[in-house]
């Protein structure tokens, strides 16, 4: 017998997609603390008279110091970089990284067991920031037939058919690594739970990892511990050296100077080298620094083993100078050598032995995505200046992924903040951002949304500001928000407001041969003549989730129109009603998208969740059957709307344009 597919082969590339990064990590901004000022003074000379006194006196929320990676709970994410917005980069040539026989069922056995791995090292063909690691295979059918996930057509390998059901798989790297053309990069392969994992290293830090291993090796019966070197323990040090005034040299000077661009937060005045008497011990403790970190040696006064610590460091030196090793340094701490421990950098600031920003954070990947939406944050900071200048805060309920809004407000008045959160993590990326914009802890509440229901449900809660999120992330409105509503109204102070204002439902009609095929099967002619369609379309939908709309082939057909307006202040969220737009193209109506309008405050522009940049996608409502329309023609539109569950038929019109 023979086995079909005989064998696959899989294949790797790093790649740097926007895109991609804004799924999984928060982006720098480029603003400083003092350029937010700026722009706060900015602000407050553009704005009317009775809102500069408003925009003079306001602090500017600071998030500049987040350093949040989205948590995974899949190994890999899927994209389809053909389509992927903004584009891709790839920083190396792609690599055929293993190759699997599907006949060889002990090796199978052995790859599914977490028995086996691979390791790559591929060489950078450009500079860039390596956002992820891009995989797709060769799935060979026979010994001449292949099919083929890659991304592009793949026209130029003979017998290699492109195959567009799969996209590519994505492995986010855990921190972006920055690489120039001739770097290399070691990449490992393997599986865990049966599903493959993929770990990247510049390979210059993995060799300097390698070293100091080789370092603790070789005083193995020492005590080695990493701390962070601060101006202060380094003239600690500097006071008690009774026996080396050699390590003030121009030399250890020198050193330290070429550290400085390094991104640990090294003082000017720290010393390459240092020695100390431990009085407690009697012991000669000999520290050496690493890239703003001090290597601390407990050992006795035998030449050999100063000889060796002596020509390894000058051997690491020049290593440190070429790159910024310790990013992924990893020094085993024993507990005895807590004696000679000077300064312990706390654990949450140092991942793989590099200092972070201050909030550096693991947390839902909804957060990163919604904290990396630019438009959203920019208009959340505009109301709340509107708010600032209309009401007097004392209490504000925020159920956004991240209280934006919330500490906004807080950073303007002495009030206290309710929020949502999902993780123990979320939570406390909010109480640390908090903690470092000056925002004491008694002032938030963060709960659970069981808390909450139970919390409305009292009904002795009362809050001035009531921020509700409306909308998810697959472009869906949020059924279970807008059962909750009635609670929030009631829950509403005298002169409080509820946000959003007002949202509206935007549509526009479309012509897509994608959304078609992707919706059900079309015919016969794929399947080998085997009349699987009625099978298959029995599980077909109608109504498409998480698209961007930016990706996918469509001919528009008419101008986007709005669906529907409504207000979270309306008294029912059950409505039909009619919309006619006309047609600005003929063709053949296949679907319609809708996405939203979401006007949080009447005095702050819309949010558009079209927007390319959007955190949150777009759906689309398939028709059946297809309508054929021509240029002018006024198509009617049935919208029902039910407690945030969207549908939309469709009816054209005889032709009349008027």
């Amino acid at each position: 017998g023979k086995v079909v597919p005989e064998a696959a082969g899989i294949w790797i590339v790093p790649i740097e997609c926007l895109h991609i990064a804004r799924k999984y990590q928060l982006q720098k901004s480029d603003k400083t603390q003092q350029d937010l000022s700026y722009l706060v003074q900015k602000e407050s000379s553009l704005a009317e008279p009775e809102l500069q006194e408003v925009c003079s006196n306001r602090r500017e929320l600071d998030l500049s110091k987040l350093g949040l990676t989205a948590k995974r709970d899949e190994p890999y994410d899927t994209e389809d970089l053909n389509t992927v917005p903004e584009g891709y980069k790839s920083l190396a040539s792609p690599c055929c990284a293993l190759h699997i026989k599907f006949s060889d069922c002990q090796d199978m056995a052995a790859w599914l067991h977490g028995q086996k791995c691979v390791e790559h090292c591929l060489t950078c063909t450009q500079s860039g920031q390596v956002d992820a690691i891009a995989m797709w295979f060769d799935l060979h059918l026979d010994d001449v037939t292949t099919l083929s996930s890659a991304p592009g057509d793949d026209s130029d390998r003979d017998r290699v058919y492109r195959a567009d059901c799969w996209d590519q798989a994505i492995f986010p790297v855990e921190s972006p690594i920055c690489v120039t053309s001739g770097q290399k990069l070691n990449i490992h392969i393997m599986c865990h739970g049966g599903k493959v994992s993929v770990d990247v290293h510049d390979q210059h830090r993995t060799e300097d990892a390698h070293t100091i291993s080789k370092l603790q090796n070789a005083f193995s019966s020492s005590k080695i511990s990493t701390i962070q070197n601060d101006s202060q323990s380094s003239k600690d040090l500097h006071n008690n050296d009774q026996k080396s005034p050699e390590n003030t040299s121009s030399t250890a000077q020198s050193d330290n100077e070429s550290f400085k661009h390094l991104p640990l937060n090294i003082s000017a005045n720290s010393k390459r080298k240092t020695s100390c008497l431990d009085n407690t011990n009697c012991r000669k403790i000999t520290s050496y620094s690493s890239t703003g970190k001090h290597l601390l040696c407990e050992h006795n006064e035998e030449e050999e083993e100063e000889m060796v610590l002596k020509e390894t460091k000058e051997k690491y030196k020049v290593t440190l100078n070429d790159t910024n090793m310790l990013d992924s340094l990893d020094i085993s701490r024993s507990e005895s050598s807590s004696n000679t421990l000077l300064h312990k950098v706390p654990e949450s600031d140092i991942i793989g032995g590099t200092q972070r920003l201050d909030c550096s954070a693991v947390v839902s990947q909804g957060v990163v995505q919604f904290l990396n939406d630019e438009l959203w944050m920019e208009t959340l900071k505009k109301t709340a200046v509107v708010l600032h200048q209309q009401l007097h805060i004392s209490s504000v309920l925020d159920l956004s992924p991240f209280p934006v809004l919330g500490l906004h407000l807080l950073m303007s008045h002495p009030a206290r903040l309710m929020c949502v959160v999902s993780s123990v993590e979320d939570e406390s990326a909010i109480r640390k951002v908090a903690e470092l914009n000056g925002i004491t802890t008694t002032q938030l509440q963060c709960v659970t949304d069981k808390q909450l229901q139970e919390i409305l449900e009292d009904g002795n809660a009362q809050f001035d500001v009531i921020m509700a999120h409306l909308v998810d992330l697959t472009g869906e409105l949020k059924e279970t928000v807008f059962g909750m509503i009635p609670a929030l109204k009631s829950s509403l102070a005298k002169g409080g407001i509820l946000l959003p204002q007002h949202i509206s439902v935007m549509g526009q009609l479309l012509e897509s041969d994608w959304l078609v095929q992707v919706s059900h099967v079309q015919t016969s002619s794929n399947t080998c003549g085997y009349d699987i369609a009625p099978f298959i379309n029995t599980y077909q939908v109608s109504q498409h989730l998480d698209l961007n709309l930016s990706t996918i082939a469509t001919a528009v057909l008419s101008k986007p129109v709005e669906l529907l307006k409504f207000s979270l202040e309306r008294t029912t969220y059950q409505t039909t009603q009619i919309t006619s737009t006309m047609v600005t193209r003929s063709g053949m109506v296949s679907a319609i998208a809708y996405w939203y309008n979401i006007h949080l405050h009447k005095d702050t522009p819309a949010i558009c969740t079209a927007n390319p940049s959007s955190h949150v996608n777009q759906a689309a409502i398939l028709f059946q059957p297809y309508v054929s329309v021509y240029d002018g023609q006024i198509i009617k539109l049935l919208l029902r709307f039910h407690q945030g569950l969207i549908h939309v038929e469709l009816e054209h019109g005889d032709g009349d344009s008027n």
